[in-house]
C-alpha cells in the first residue's frame, strides 16, 4: 500500500471514487469466507466505537478473532511499529513522520475534547455566565503554583484549582495542548492515566478542571452530560461573557450539530484514524476496514460521535479495495 491521508480531495481524485465501482466490489468482498485474526490497541477516544464494531463484525463472520487494547494513541503507534497489533486507534492528527512512514491510513469517526468541571464548582454561575477564556486556561494548565477559582473571577472564594491532565501519551493531551498554544511537555497538573479516571476524579473534585474525549462525559442513555459534571464553555472572543455560539449544549445530538457546524473550537474536534502497516496481507483485517467504512457507518452516531463525509470514506475504501 502507498501512504495516504484524506483531508483534502482533489477534485480528479474523488471522481475516480464512484459509488457503482465501490458497491460492486464491496459485494464481492461480502461473498468471500472471511477467517482469521488480528488485535487492535490505541487511543481510548475510539475504543468504545471500535468494540461496537468489533463485536459487530464477529457476530456477522464467527471465524474472525479480534483482540482489542486500550492504552493511549502513542502505545497504539509503538504497537504498529513494533508488529505487536496490527491495526492502532488514532486521536489526533497523523504526524508527517507518520505520514513518511507509509501507513495506511483511514478516517473513520470524528469527535471532540471538551474541557470539565465539577457541577458542585464554587464558581459555577460566573463560569456558565462568563465562560473561561483561552488565556485562563492557558494559565491554570501551565503555571506551577495555580490559582484560587476566585481569583479567575475577582471574587473573594479562596478554593484552589486543582488541574488534572493526561499523563499518559493520549491525543487528547496533544489536542488540548494545542488547543492552549502550550507543548505537551507544558502541560502541568496532576497526572491521571485514561479517560475513566480523568472523569472519575473531576466528579470526585468539585475544585477539579480537566478535559477528556467527549464521548466519556455522557450519560448511560448516551443523551445528557452526565449528572455531577459540567462542560465550562469557553470565551473565545474575550467579551466576558458567553454568547449563543459559545454555549456548550447538554444533548448530545446538539453538540454533534455543534461541532458539524463549526461552532465549537475547530481546534479542539479531529478526525479519528485507524492505521495499519502497508504491508498487511491480513484479509480478515481488510475485511473489517471495509465493514467500518460501509455497513458499519450506520452505528457512529448512535455511539455518540460524528460521521466521516461519504466521499472520503468512498475514496478510502476503493483504495483499499485496489491495494494501493
Amino acid at each position: 500500500m502507498k501512504p495516504y491521508l484524506i483531508l483534502l480531495i482533489a477534485p480528479a481524485l474523488f471522481m475516480a471514487c464512484t459509488p457503482g465501482d465501490r458497491e460492486t466490489k464491496v459485494l464481492e468482498q461480502d461473498a468471500i469466507e472471511v477467517k482469521g485474526e488480528f488485535s487492535i490497541s490505541g487511543a481510548y477516544a475510539i475504543y468504545p466505537l471500535l468494540n461496537v464494531w468489533a463485536e459487530e463484525f464477529m457476530q456477522l463472520h464467527p471465524d474472525v478473532n479480534i483482540m482489542l487494547f486500550r492504552d493511549g494513541t502513542g502505545k497504539g503507534i509503538e504497537d504498529l511499529q513494533t508488529r505487536s497489533s496490527d491495526i492502532a486507534m488514532i486521536s489526533r492528527e497523523i504526524s508527517p513522520e507518520e505520514v513518511a512512514f507509509g501507513y495506511a491510513i483511514f478516517a473513520v469517526a470524528k469527535d471532540a475534547v471538551v474541557p470539565i468541571i465539577n457541577d458542585a464548582n464554587p464558581m459555577l454561575d460566573e463560569i456558565l455566565d462568563k465562560g473561561l477564556s483561552h488565556r485562563q486556561l492557558q494559565i491554570l494548565f501551565s503555571m506551577d503554583e495555580k490559582p484560587t477559582w476566585g481569583a479567575l473571577y475577582m471574587k473573594e472564594i479562596i478554593d484552589r484549582v486543582n488541574v488534572y491532565h493526561r499523563s499518559d501519551a493520549s491525543g487528547a493531551a496533544t489536542i488540548w495542548a494545542n488547543f492552549l498554544l502550550l507543548g505537551y511537555d507544558d502541560l502541568n497538573g496532576i497526572g491521571l492515566e485514561g479517560d475513566h479516571n480523568m472523569v472519575q476524579q473531576v466528579l470526585d473534585d468539585p475544585n477539579g478542571i480537566g478535559y477528556c474525549n467527549m464521548i466519556y462525559i455522557w450519560d448511560s442513555t448516551g443523551t445528557e452530560i452526565r449528572q455531577g459534571l459540567q462542560v465550562p464553555p469557553i470565551d473565545l472572543n474575550y467579551n466576558g461573557r458567553i454568547d449563543h455560539r459559545e454555549k456548550v449544549p447538554r444533548d448530545l445530538m446538539a453538540m454533534r450539530r455543534h461541532i458539524q457546524a463549526g461552532k465549537y473550537p475547530h481546534s479542539l474536534c479531529r478526525y479519528l484514524y485507524l492505521l495499519t502497516n502497508p504491508d498487511s496481507t491480513n484479509e480478515a483485517l481488510k475485511a473489517f476496514l471495509i465493514y467500518i467504512m460501509t455497513e458499519g457507518q450506520s452505528v457512529v452516531e448512535t455511539a455518540g460521535y460524528c460521521k466521516v463525509p461519504p466521499f472520503i470514506l468512498d475514496c478510502q475504501v476503493n483504495k483499499l479495495l485496489k491495494g494501493k
